[in-house]
């Protein structure tokens, strides 16, 4: 992963202060925890769906294996983990346990990073409603450890960049994801 500048790093770390309690909240649905790990030991996990909005929620999870290249997400659809379930619709202040397994056995050496998505599937319009509609989309990482002892490799550099700053890049040339949090 390469950070271009350290303002890059201070948005990177405000988002991550974000989401650093135990859930995330976002229109009307509230998501716990908001980051999987799993492994051999784990093959599953419980993940809650909350609808604390006024009307029913339909909600249509997706998942996702994540690398990343040139500094941009890639996600591709995969067999490798399922939902249980994977469409649902939640009642206004109630919640949904949504299972998350795996299906294949851990890589040996390396970590699997993988993403689940949570789609808000929108209704009709009530009768008269003139503006705009949203749809709700949550995308939660999740990462599958690998059988063998695993780390991170990392890499720091600075170069004063054109504007006078500092440009800031960290690669991890590792097996492991990292997180910074300083």
């Amino acid at each position: 992963m390469k950070i271009p500048t350290c303002s890059a790093i201070f948005r990177f770390g405000l988002v991550a202060w974000f989401f650093a309690s135990t859930a995330s909240v976002a229109g009307s649905l509230t998501v716990s925890p908001v980051r999987i790990d799993l492994s051999v030991a784990q093959r599953s996990v419980a993940l809650t769906v909350q609808n604390d909005g006024d009307q029913p929620a339909v909600v249509q999870t997706e998942l996702m294996s994540w690398s990343q290249a040139e500094n941009a997400d890639r996600l591709e659809p995969t067999n490798d983990l399922i939902a249980s379930p994977p469409i649902f619709t939640i009642a206004p202040g109630a919640s949904q346990i949504v299972r998350v397994a795996l299906r294949r056995a851990p890589d040996s050496a390396n970590e699997t990073p993988y993403r689940i998505l949570i789609n808000e599937v929108p209704g009709p319009p009530q009768p008269g409603f003139t503006g705009a509609q949203f749809a709700l989309k949550i995308s939660l990482p999740i990462f599958v450890a690998a059988t063998a002892a695993t780390s991170p490799r990392v890499q720091w550099s600075a170069v004063r960049g054109a504007n006078g700053g500092v440009d800031l890049a960290l690669v991890n040339a590792g097996a492991k994801h990292i997180q910074v949090q300083r």
